[in-house]
């Protein structure tokens, strides 16, 4: 009986990296329409920009890259 158990908490443990890989792709799925949104603003948008990477933190490297490319040319 012991190991009949086993197997759906195995079931049941499964999903949880699952989820926890979504939830990792989510906020690059809204990282990804917010980009454009700020881009457009241009100038007015660095501000925003520098803001935002210290809220989201793994994100602010991304930010910073972006700006960098922004900044160059």
């Amino acid at each position: 009986c012991e190991s009949s158990r086993e197997g759906p908490g195995a079931k049941g443990v499964t999903p949880n990296p699952l989820v926890t890989a979504g939830a990792g792709q989510l906020p690059r799925m809204l990282s990804q329409p917010v980009h454009p949104a700020q881009v457009h603003r241009g100038d007015q948008g660095l501000p925003g920009l520098a803001g935002l990477p210290g809220q989201k933190g793994d994100q602010g490297d991304k930010v910073k890259e972006m700006l960098n490319i922004y900044l160059a040319q």
